[in-house]
């Protein structure tokens, strides 16, 4: 698949100053994580595709001017948008707006999804009475 292409097939995508940034509404971001987990196990660990990047205004204009950074994002499995401007500049250039996501309640999300359907998820590093409050808000924050 060219970087050209649009690697999601999960999530419909918006192609941003030549950087794709995918729409995903917060009701089927349950499904398309777990979407993206069936369609990452039947591949072997060199293929691309099963990274998710959380985007800043930052990281875009960085992936256009490295052409390593550029090809590690357009060769993700998703790519979020945490930065309103990029909300805005999609919505104004192309005329579909993502949903942007704000990186603690992504990953709260994320682990809360994976704790939910009984997936292993590995909490490393810290104090003990850090790990476990994170550990209390994942569980809390079922979704």
């Amino acid at each position: 698949m060219g970087a050209k292409e649009s690697p999601s097939i999960i999530a419909k995508r918006v192609n941003l100053l030549k950087i794709f940034l995918d729409i995903v509404p917060p009701e089927e971001f349950s499904d398309i994580i777990m979407e993206l987990l069936k369609t990452s196990w039947n591949r072997t660990p060199v293929e691309e595709g099963k990274n998710i990047v959380l985007l800043s205004l930052w990281d875009l204009l960085r992936a256009r001017r490295n052409y390593k950074y550029r090809q590690y994002v357009l060769n993700a499995a998703l790519v979020i948008p945490i930065a309103k401007s990029l909300v805005g500049g999609a919505r104004f250039l192309k005329g579909q707006a993502p949903f942007r996501y704000m990186p603690f309640h992504f990953f709260v999300d994320l682990l809360s999804i994976l704790e939910s359907r009984e997936y292993t998820v590995y909490l490393l590093g810290g104090k003990a009475k850090v790990l476990k409050k994170a550990e209390n808000n994942i569980r809390q924050h079922r979704v």
